[in-house]
């Protein structure tokens, strides 16, 4: 009788969950390049969606650690999107948009 050790067997089905999981993994590392790029073209809603969504990926995985970096990386950028929406509110800006820039700053 032929008997494979376990190991090889645990060894292999972790490296296929890994290539079934890589675009997961890919999508997440790449959420702070989509982030920086979303609050350059001033689209606020969208990157308080994906910040929101980084949270939560945080709170449900928090010993995992290159999804704490990249909430870490998340959260870095959001205090620059902050600080964009507080210098618009310093202009001279139409009522409209300022309550716009308010309500995302409530978020």
């Amino acid at each position: 009788v032929f008997v494979l050790p376990v190991y090889p067997y645990s060894r292999v089905y972790s490296q296929l969950k890994i290539l079934n999981e890589y675009p997961r993994i890919l999508e997440t590392l790449e959420i702070p390049q989509l982030m920086l790029s979303l609050v350059r073209l001033e689209l606020h809603d969208e990157a308080l969606e994906l910040m929101a969504y980084t949270r939560k990926l945080s709170r449900n995985y928090p010993d995992v650690q290159e999804i704490q970096k990249v909430a870490s990386e998340v959260d870095e950028i959001t205090t620059i999107m902050v600080n964009q929406l507080l210098m618009l509110l310093r202009s001279s800006i139409q009522l409209p948009m300022c309550l716009r820039v308010v309500s995302y700053l409530r978020r």
